[in-house]
């Protein structure tokens, strides 16, 4: 037996936002396109301006029409168009800080004693000191696993070498970012999919990009200093006899780490740590 699959009743906004298939926002930047037409044709129904200005004229409604074509044929074009138009505003107006350029790790050595990073992430600091970054990238704890936690932790910490110290730095953000707005957009544009299905993902992209509140995240690192030593191979025996271990004492505490190896990646991490308000 065959049976019928249900819309969602968020289905029945969405068709109301619609006219004959197409958004009200497509509609009137149709008929605002349509109305720059008639002011352009004015002169040449009035014959108030003469050869060879007329050719002008139908050289301006051609560059018209398919500036529309290209920037303005359909709603998610449009979309594209406002926010591409938007990012230009607050770029020429200084609201919106861009980097043109990568800042190389030698010249962080005015805020951080960074001389050098190898392969394996172990970083070689000024003064014949050595260490490594990690990057904690665990879940959030209940509060009633809190305290359960909080002993793992304190049992790996008090487990530790007297030779070497442990410094973190955890640090709030808001993340910008949605990539469920991005997905929703291009599942939205698949044509694979049904009109009905397509315009229900629309909407759901349309909701979710509506919502303006801000997204709370965290960003937490660990600095370990592995201490004084003469050369790499000393740092990077140091660094075997005690790391792996203190991954897995962590590991087993739901706290879950990964050393930082990458040089531009050491680089990124330090800009954003000094760029935290």
């Amino acid at each position: 037996m065959e049976q019928q699959a249900s819309v969602s009743k968020s289905m029945s906004k969405v068709e109301s936002k619609t006219h004959m298939g197409a958004s009200a926002q497509w509609w009137i930047v149709l008929s605002g396109w349509l109305i720059g037409s008639l002011v352009l044709l004015y002169p040449v129904a009035t014959r108030s301006i003469v050869y060879p200005f007329i050719f002008i004229i139908f050289f301006i409604l051609i560059v018209w029409w398919i500036v529309f074509l290209i920037y303005f044929r359909n709603t998610p074009v449009q979309n594209h168009t406002w926010l591409h138009i938007q990012f230009l505003y607050r770029a020429y107006t200084g609201k919106t800080v861009i980097m043109k350029y990568v800042v190389p790790l030698r010249t962080l050595e005015n805020i951080i004693p960074i001389k050098e990073a190898y392969s394996q992430g172990i970083i070689k600091f000024k003064f014949g000191y050595w260490g490594m970054i990690l990057r904690e990238v665990s879940n959030r704890i209940d509060n009633e696993d809190l305290q359960f936690h909080l002993s793992l932790i304190k049992s790996v910490l008090d487990s530790m070498p007297d030779d070497i110290i442990v410094k973190v730095i955890s640090s709030s953000y808001v993340d910008f970012e949605n990539n469920l707005e991005s997905t929703l957009l291009d599942l939205s544009n698949d044509k694979s999919k049904t009109p009905q299905q397509r315009e229900h993902l629309y909407g759901l992209y349309q909701e979710l990009k509506q919502d303006q509140s801000e997204k709370i995240d965290w960003r937490t690192v660990i600095f370990i200093d592995f201490g004084e030593h003469p050369n790499f191979e000393s740092a990077e025996m140091k660094m075997q006899e005690f790391l792996p271990g203190f991954i897995d004492g962590l590991a087993r505490a739901d706290a879950y780490c990964v050393p930082v190896v990458d040089e531009s990646e050491i680089t990124l991490l330090y800009r954003k740590l000094s760029m935290v308000r």
